[in-house]
């Protein structure tokens, strides 16, 4: 209990972390557990991936590669991911790789989010 459920069928949507006191270029850690909704035609396609606003990179690119989920039916699958150069101005989402912020998006991509950590190096 007590995770957050997200999207639904033709409607896809995710999550933006608030602001963080950060300080100035500094490397954060962001840690979850996500998992995917198991329909009738079986396991939803959801990718998701992280988003930086402002600054901060992630590998050097402002998103990270697509999170698959792998762990099996109705499993948590954990991930980490580590920001550079993060300050205060710095927003993180965390949303479907098919995000497109508008309702009626063809499919179902609903996902399940639990334990977020944001944790300075």
């Amino acid at each position: 209990g007590n995770y957050l459920k997200f999207s639904k069928g033709k409607n896809t949507n995710g999550i933006r972390l608030p602001v963080m006191d950060l300080g100035e270029n500094t490397t954060v850690e962001l840690s979850f557990d996500w998992g995917i909704n198991i329909g009738s035609g079986g396991p939803d396609d959801v990718k998701l991936e992280v988003e930086v606003e402002g600054n901060g990179t992630i590998n050097g690119a402002s998103k990270s590669a697509p999170l698959i989920h792998t762990a099996g039916d109705w499993e948590w699958q954990s991930e980490v991911i580590t920001i550079t150069g993060a300050d205060s101005n710095t927003r993180l989402t965390i949303k479907p790789t098919t995000f497109t912020g508008v309702a009626e998006a063809s499919g179902y991509y609903r996902w399940f989010l639990d334990n977020v950590n944001i944790i300075t190096k």
